[in-house]
């Protein structure tokens, strides 16, 4: 009989697959490399802002930041005049651990950032302050370090897990040397490399003394640990990663060009000792919250922003789970780090709360139906002890600050003004742009707009703000209002005339003039030839013209330069649909689906060109996909209908027909489309082959819409098929 379910969550934060493969090919990480062998792995898709406290709370709650409302690093007080880092009195959902909680369950969390003041959950809580060791922007010394009061959880673990800490100034010249073999020349020089290696190595140390202490004394179902270190040796020491980039100091790189590969050795060590205290009824999932730029893609500065460091983070970090039931050394496609809580819901045979953004990762288990999905409306309507914070959980205003002033000289805030009424809007303003991000990575284009327009100042702009608000009203096709933003980018000079050139490409293809969009993309191409992106908006314009060796050759060009660009091998995978490259198309269709599982396009053109081939089934499958990730892609069930009516199954062609009914209006009207062409305005059904046989007559979408020579749509202003 087995045991009940026991699941521990290791986060690594921005642990990266290239750096592990990497480490893994030299025998370096071999904790990690028999982990995948008896386990899955695959890329986790991150959110945008790539900012740590937003993410790892939708990781630990399976919706995106607008709804658990963790916003940036740090917040204005709700009780007025000053800013406060996040914490976990900011969250407006339940954890995982919350969950659990009610569903009689023991949980040990441990460093979760944020989650300061500790929550009175059923278990343990260490908060991510437990290991900090700033006074008044100083190192306090070991025999003065208190721990601030809302750190631990239970009290009775209080001063057992104070001792464990482990201060920087016990982490010796010897014990950093495994990170930089010359380390002791940095100390003797006083260089700020050395205190860094010792500051996270010190708070690694601790957090891994105090989760194992807790998995080993306390009863539990669930342990999660989160580690901050490889994020923290990656902004600092990744520029030193070989290989060398031109611009790094010879000198400098052979001193420090181990910090990293040291810093993944060090986690490998820390999981080998937590993998020999669990046993094997023990789930085991590690995850990061995003990745890390490792090879050419390295930015050389950083901008002089606000989370200016975000740059540095890639958009897909690691996700590797083992456990009973689990298949063994096999890869999955497609997940995100909103996946992680309604994933861990499973294992724990809970329902998944039909509110959350993630889904189940079903196709992890070796037998995908032994898995009974149950779901609720909400888990925010279930009563019962959650272990969440009342209304009057203290504050800690010293520790509070001291941790403001980390995040300040990491770079991720800006240092508070003399003004300190300006200073608490200015924090306002910027999780307002935080928030508008979020809301635009959901495709909720038009709430971001919405957003921005409230936080933009004419007078004196935000060149950030300007564009993802110009870039909103594109994609929600508010384009005169994309226009006027755009106006103000060229009026106050915010960017280089590059980027601006890009910018108002963009605009100029959607409002249907793409020879002068080729015009400004090929003057942006020739300064910065190897932009993925630019090579990609130049190949969507030859696209929409059936251009199509002109747009082959830049959709190539980009996935040499980035071969995680899911837009470039979608892109890709269109000119091969045109080109009637159907095997090739879906190849490249699946690739951008394996690299962004959300993708909703790119399954509508998977589907597209299934049924071109004749695969009826697995077409139907890629248009269900569709349909369930966005309904209000209305060709979608024509698709499905036409399949229906290929393959002869009589009761779905009568659902998708009631469909259908409910979409259609009126007659449809000829619409320009290509320019310079007027078609016929038809619906158009497939035979098994693909060819056009028969059409509907007098059907209408409540959009605009016309054909191409296949038969399938694309819409009115917008020149490619989509």
């Amino acid at each position: 009989m087995r045991k009940k379910a026991k699941v521990l969550l290791v986060g690594w934060d921005a642990a990266d697959w290239k750096v592990i493969d990497d480490l893994i090919d030299k025998g370096l990480m071999p904790t990690m490399k028999k982990f995948l062998q008896e386990g899955v792995r695959g890329r986790v898709s991150t959110l945008d802002p790539p900012l740590s406290p937003m993410l790892w709370t939708s990781i630990a709650t399976g919706v995106r930041p607008q709804k658990h409302g963790i916003l940036g690093f740090v917040e204005p007080d709700p009780k007025g005049g000053n800013v406060r880092p996040v914490s976990s009195k900011s969250r407006k959902v339940k954890a995982i651990w919350n969950i659990l909680s009610q569903s009689n369950l023991r949980s040990n969390v441990i460093g979760w950032w944020p989650s300061n003041p500790v929550e009175p959950i059923n278990g343990c809580m260490v908060s991510n302050f437990y290991q900090q060791e700033r006074k008044n922007k100083k190192t306090v010394e070991i025999d003065k370090w208190e721990m601030p009061e809302g750190t631990v959880h239970p009290d009775k673990w209080i001063e057992t897990l104070k001792e464990l800490r482990v201060h920087p100034s016990e982490i010796t010249g010897n014990l950093v040397m495994p990170f930089i073999p010359r380390a002791l020349d940095l100390k003797a020089k006083d260089d700020e490399a050395f205190g860094i290696i010792v500051k996270y190595l010190a708070h690694a140390t601790s957090i891994h003394a105090a989760c194992t202490e807790l998995m080993l004394n306390e009863d539990w179902d669930f342990t999660a640990v989160y580690h901050d270190a490889i994020d923290h040796f990656s902004h600092a020491f990744m520029k030193f990663h070989p290989p060398r980039q031109e611009h790094i100091d010879p000198e400098r790189y052979e001193l420090l060009k181990d910090a990293v590969t040291g810093a993944y050795i060090f986690h490998d060590m820390m999981l080998e000792r937590l993998l020999k205290i669990i046993d094997q009824e023990t789930t085991v999932i590690i995850c990061s919250d995003h990745g890390f730029h490792s090879d050419h893609l390295r930015p050389r500065m950083l901008p002089h922003v606000p989370s200016g460091p975000a740059i540095e983070h890639s958009p897909y970090g690691v996700f590797a789970i083992k456990g009973p039931g689990i298949k063994k050394n096999d890869k999955i496609f497609g997940a995100s780090i909103l996946d992680i809580t309604p994933t861990i819901l499973t294992l724990f045979d809970l329902p998944i709360g039909k509110n959350m953004d993630g889904k189940p990762l079903v196709n992890i288990y070796e037998n995908q139906h032994s898995k009974k999905i149950q779901f609720i409306d909400s888990w925010e309507n279930i009563s019962g002890d959650s272990g969440e914070l009342d209304e009057n959980s203290k504050d800690d205003p010293i520790s509070e600050m001291d941790a403001i002033e980390q995040l300040i000289e990491l770079g991720y805030v800006e240092a508070p003004s003399d003004d300190k009424d300006d200073y608490v809007k200015t924090v306002a303003k910027e999780n307002k742009f935080y928030l508008a991000k979020s809301h635009s990575c959901a495709g909720e284009y038009e709430d971001a707009v919405n957003i921005l327009e409230e936080i933009i100042d004419f007078e004196n702009p935000d060149f950030r703000w300007v564009i993802e608000c110009v870039n909103s009203c594109l994609k929600s096709k508010q384009f005169e209002k994309g226009k006027k933003y755009l106006d103000l980018v060229k009026d106050k000079n915010l960017i280089s005339s590059n980027y601006l050139n890009v910018l108002e490409a963009k605009l100029l293809l959607a409002l249907n003039e793409p020879n002068k969009a080729i015009e400004l993309l090929n003057l942006a191409l020739k300064e910065f030839s190897n932009s993925a992106e630019i090579n990609i908006e130049l190949a969507k314009v030859f696209n929409a013209l059936r251009k199509l060796p002109e747009a082959e050759k830049l959709f190539i060009k980009a996935i040499e330069i980035d071969e995680g660009n899911s837009y470039a091998h979608h892109g890709l995978g269109l000119v091969y649909l045109r080109q009637k490259k159907y095997e090739d198309a879906i190849n490249c269709f699946l690739d951008a689906i394996k690299l962004t599982y959300y993708y909703p396009y790119a399954h509508f053109h998977l589907g597209e060109a299934l049924v071109l081939i004749g695969e009826h089934e697995n077409a139907e499958k890629a248009f269900e996909q569709v349909a369930l990730m966005n309904p209000n892609i209305k060709k979608t069930f024509k698709w499905l209908y036409d399949i229906q009516k290929i393959v002869g199954n009589k009761k779905k062609e009568d659902y998708y027909r009631q469909i259908l009914d409910k979409i259609i209006k009126g007659n449809i009207t000829v619409i320009t489309g290509l320019p310079g062409k007027k078609l016929k305005a038809t619906l158009l059904a497939l035979d098994k082959k693909g060819n056009i046989n028969g059409e509907f007559e007098s059907l209408n979408f409540s959009e605009n819409f016309d054909f191409d020579f296949t038969g399938k749509f694309f819409e009115k202003n917008n020149n490619e098929t989509i």
